[in-house]
């Protein structure tokens, strides 16, 4: 698992310096973990593609996890509003009001996602999260092992 993860680091490192003919895929830097690269990545990509919501998903998670919380707020409440039946940008949202401690909010947001479509990585993550903030550890590892098997590439969905 670390390896594939070093050889996706690699890999969008090699193309950012100019190795490849290809720009990165700001989605595909975004699930290496590395936010601070993905955010100018995502925003360049929001501009050129604002129906987007993959784009807008990643770049709201980014956002969230530097720490970026008043761009996030308003990206969040935008992204209610252009997407409001997106799984993934549901989950966002959820990850978001996770990050400011908004629990309730959280896990319905979380629900909402995984009831739009059951296989929603980052919805699944965020319900384990909580979960395992419950002490609810063995329905917390059964989420975290889905949210793993439906996108194992993503590194912030680790098997702890």
């Amino acid at each position: 698992m670390g390896i594939s993860r070093f050889a996706v680091a690699l890999a969008v490192s090699l193309s950012t310096v100019g190795l490849s003919a290809d720009p990165p895929d700001p989605v595909a830097v975004y699930k290496t973990g590395d936010y601070k690269t993905a955010i100018p990545l995502l925003q360049a990509a929001a501009t050129t593609d604002p129906k987007n919501p993959a784009i807008a998903a990643a770049l709201l998670s980014s956002l969230v996890y530097e720490g970026r919380v008043d761009e996030a707020s308003d990206l969040s409440d935008a992204d209610a509003a252009a997407f409001p039946n997106d799984p993934d940008v549901i989950a966002a949202r959820g990850e978001f009001a996770f990050f400011i401690s908004d629990m309730g909010t959280a896990e319905r947001l979380f629900g909402q996602a995984i009831k739009l479509k059951e296989d929603t990585a980052r919805a699944l993550f965020g319900k384990y999260r909580l979960f395992r903030l419950a002490s609810m550890y063995r329905s917390a590892r059964i989420l975290c092992l889905k949210a793993h098997e439906v996108d194992p590439d993503d590194a912030r969905i680790t098997v702890d």
